[in-house]
């Protein structure tokens, strides 16, 4: 993934103590892939969800997103199940739309890895035949998610981004997640790794 290669060695070089302070280390993809086939197979066990993940009831946020690694295995899991069941692409393209791009989340507090996640779920979708239009973008905020999200009608003047805020606070404040994933972010010393509690 170039992208990681990209982010990890940047961020060693770039800011090395900035790393450490927000806790920004990557999931390697075999622990992201267990998790996150584990949350597809409760889902339709335990609360018979027959589709899983793909199912358009399903809403999901992954609070500390980094790039993107956890959504971008969610929608691997629901495109390769859609590809199995052999999902004509005018309804794989229905499912992106209609689901994918409007009930999945990402939070991520850093500029950086906010971009790359953003860049690597568009492509992904588009690797998937999704054409995208000005309505469709994936729904990843640039927020800290433990911080209430102010209205931005009381910031200063940023009309570029006050779209983007208040969709942050609508996703905050209104909408129901049903599931909440990701890595939380976490201390690393040279003895010991410690999640913040």
């Amino acid at each position: 993934d170039p992208y990681i290669y990209f982010y990890e060695e940047f961020l060693q070089k770039f800011d090395k103590k900035e790393r450490q302070i927000r806790g920004a280390y990557y999931t390697p993809p075999p622990v992201v892939k267990y998790i996150i086939s584990g949350i597809n197979e409760i889902l339709k066990d335990n609360f018979d969800i027959h589709e899983g993940l793909a199912d358009e009831s399903i809403t999901l946020l992954d609070f500390a997103v980094g790039t993107g690694t956890f959504l971008v295995e969610v929608f691997k899991q629901i495109f390769d199940e859609l590809k199995e069941l052999n999902t004509p692409q005018a309804q794989i393209d229905n499912k992106i739309r209609n689901h994918i791009l409007q009930n999945f989340f990402g939070f991520e507090y850093m500029i950086s890895p906010f971009t790359i996640s953003y860049l690597k779920l568009t492509r992904m979708i588009e690797d998937y035949g999704f054409k995208f239009t000005k309505q469709d973008c994936p729904k990843i905020y640039l927020t800290n998610t433990l911080e209430e999200t102010k209205d931005p009608s009381n910031l200063f003047n940023l009309k570029g981004i006050e779209k983007h805020i208040r969709e942050t606070m609508n996703v905050k404040t209104t909408k129901k997640i049903f599931v909440i994933t990701g890595n939380p972010p976490y201390l690393k010393s040279d003895k010991t790794t410690e999640h913040i509690k």
